[in-house]
């Protein structure tokens, strides 16, 4: 029954139901709810709506059960860069789990993604997400092993407001941490 209920939600996000996702993951946790993937991907569903704190409270969840969960570290970076956090400050000095999180990481962004970056903050911060999605793929283009530059891409796409574009730019994000593996976006 489990089982058959997260393949519903996975379909569900997979489809861009997102709303009908959300509900579905979170019934999941009502029955497991120290499930560190599951965590992961009720976090990556609300990542995927813009409820960027949401996100960030599974995915610390999650690492909370699960110091190391490659995923959820990975996310949650994401979901603080989204949300203008520091993911170091969302982790706490105390937290234990910020050790491993600083351990594990996607391939640093290569010289010159700042200046990237700073271009995209700039067009998303003066409204110009059209522009910013230009910006964006150009930058996935010239560096497709870039994991910032698919998180400002989905940031983009959905401020532009084409989320399923902008889904396709987190599973890509996804992919990239962890590696090839048959479900690229959810634990």
């Amino acid at each position: 029954m489990v089982e058959q209920a997260r393949k519903e939600a996975e379909g569900c996000y997979e489809r861009g139901e997102l709303d009908e996702a959300v509900t579905k993951y979170l019934h999941l946790l009502d029955l497991e709810p120290d499930n560190p993937d599951l965590l992961n991907d009720v976090g990556t569903v609300y990542f995927a709506l813009a409820r960027y704190r949401e996100s960030i409270d599974c995915y610390r969840k999650a690492l909370r059960i699960a110091p190391e969960h490659r995923d959820a570290v990975e996310n949650l970076k994401a979901a603080c860069r989204a949300a203008g956090l520091s993911w170091r400050d969302v982790l706490g000095k105390s937290d234990e789990t910020r050790e491993a999180a600083c351990g594990a990481s996607v391939q640093p962004a290569p010289a010159g993604a700042g200046d990237y970056a700073a271009r995209m903050r700039d067009l998303l911060d003066t409204s110009r997400p059209d522009e910013a999605l230009k910006l964006a793929r150009r930058w996935g283009e010239a560096e497709p092993d870039n994991a910032e530059a698919w998180d400002w891409a989905a940031a983009a796409a959905y401020g532009a407001g084409k989320s399923a574009e902008a889904v396709g730019y987190i599973q890509q994000r996804q992919a990239l941490a962890v590696g090839a593996s048959k479900r690229p976006v959810l634990s």
